[in-house]
């Protein structure tokens, strides 16, 4: 093989290599027993909307925000799955609780809502003390800080 050929059969393998690196699962490893109870022990209320910010246009759509964090506050989990809310266009009846916080608050920490651990989380202490946060913001016409 000449120095040429030499060359391409390095630069391939070296190619490859590279290659090979990259597409390389990137799958992060199982959680320990310790991290995956910690994560389950999250309030997702809690996580949602402590340090959230809020993002509404008008006064209706705040009263709106109002309404669904002072019933997050205060209704049995079974109620809060069947409550329905105003969309952003105020349209009654549209959104569920879920939903409006999704459209109307940015987490700090971003991810998706829980649904179902939403509305059962609702009920701790914790939870109804960021709610409670919130709701005195929006009566300050201020975010809440965390």
């Amino acid at each position: 093989m000449n120095a040429t050929g030499v060359f391409k059969a390095v630069a391939a393998a070296a190619l490859g290599c590279a290659l090979l690196s990259c597409c390389a699962s990137t799958t992060p490893p199982p959680k320990s027993d310790t991290a995956a109870a910690s994560a389950a022990a999250t309030n997702e209320v809690v996580w949602y909307l402590k340090g959230a910010e809020r993002q509404a246009e008008t006064y209706d759509q705040r009263r709106e925000i109002r309404r669904a964090l002072e019933d997050l506050a205060s209704l049995p989990a079974a109620e809060l799955r069947r409550k329905r809310y105003a969309d952003a266009s105020m349209q009654p009846g549209q959104w569920s609780l879920a939903t409006l916080l999704q459209k109307y608050f940015v987490p700090a920490d971003l991810h998706s809502i829980d649904e179902q651990r939403l509305y059962d989380d609702a009920q701790r202490p914790e939870a109804r003390t960021v709610v409670r946060a919130q709701i005195q913001a929006i009566d300050e016409n201020r975010q809440a800080t965390p």
